[in-house]
């Protein structure tokens, strides 16, 4: 169970029902506890919900958990115009199953089914909330959804009265707080085999499948990237994908350049030319302490 795991490594309140979307980090030290006061009081009026928790291993460290609920969601989810799947699109699946096998295709079932892989995505709208596929409202929005719409909320947040006195970027500038972070989903390694006892959570599952050296000739798995790292990074390894797809052509052409150069290096008249000139003598190549050369010296380059 996915949320057994969650609360297991402790991504979650003390509840063990709300999941932490967003981390901030401060000093109990720092004397700009009235800023983090302000600022603390106007998430919650924005609709966040948030813990502290102190760090075991120093006292004066202190964590703020942040969770975002749903209908915080939806209503930042419609602000901000974020697509999401709402019908499911059958000749998507019809044309994977004329596709053959191919050693270089992901192995599907190793990976989780998308809800968004095969379906047409439009902005989100709580009017229209009914047309969208929400088989489970805790993985309806992705995490890297959660984050991007709390991290946004944190950077249109006052902590204090004044047009520019707004955001956590200021707030970690002054000292205020000293971090903020999304957490991970979980750790990246297991001591259980992914083939018998399956992904831990989907970073696992990225750094298995996808983040190793023996992945190098799979496709990369796009939508789990997407749906983890968010779509810029999604759009990034998509690109670079393509990027270095198109330089196998040219590597091609390269190699085989190489080896045609290696092939008849001992077939060229001019350089049979030059390695036989062992009487032919070129001028130093400086003016002072520079002997004269012989011109099959230079036989190796010539070939």
């Amino acid at each position: 169970n996915d949320m057994n795991y969650i609360a297991s490594s402790g991504l979650l309140f003390k509840d063990g029902k709300k999941r932490i979307d967003y981390i901030l980090v401060y000093r109990k030290s720092n004397i700009q506890y009235d800023k983090r006061n302000t600022f603390e009081k106007n998430l919650r009026a924005e609709g966040l919900m948030l813990e502290k928790e102190p760090a075991v291993a120093n006292p004066d460290i202190m964590f703020i958990k942040i969770h975002i609920p749903w209908d915080t969601l939806c209503k930042y989810a419609e602000r901000l115009n974020i697509r999401m799947p709402f019908r499911v699109q059958s000749y998507f699946r019809r044309i994977k199953k004329w596709m053959s096998q191919n050693p270089m295709v992901l192995d599907k079932s190793a990976f989780p089914d998308l809800e968004e892989s095969d379906c047409y995505t439009g902005p989100f709208s709580r009017a229209r909330i009914h047309h969208f596929i929400i088989n489970n409202k805790d993985t309806f929005f992705s995490n890297a959804t959660r984050s991007r719409i709390v991290y946004h909320m944190l950077q249109r947040t006052k902590y204090e009265n004044g047009i520019s006195k707004v955001g956590i970027c200021k707030l970690i500038n002054n000292g205020s707080y000293i971090a903020a972070f999304p957490p991970h989903e979980g750790a990246y390694k297991s001591n259980q085999p992914i083939k018998t006892h399956g992904p831990q959570n989907n970073r696992h599952l990225l750094y298995e499948r996808w983040a190793r050296w023996g992945m190098w000739y799979k496709h990369q798995p796009l939508d789990l990237i997407r749906l983890y790292f968010g779509e810029k990074i999604g759009l990034y390894f998509a690109w670079l994908g393509w990027y270095t797809g198109m330089l196998i052509p040219a590597a091609i052409v390269g190699l085989c350049v190489f080896f045609y150069g290696i092939l008849t290096m001992n077939a060229s008249q001019v350089s049979q030319e030059i390695c036989k000139a062992t009487e032919v003598f070129m001028c130093p190549l400086c003016d002072k302490n520079c002997s004269l050369q012989r011109l099959n010296d230079s036989c190796i380059y010539a070939k």
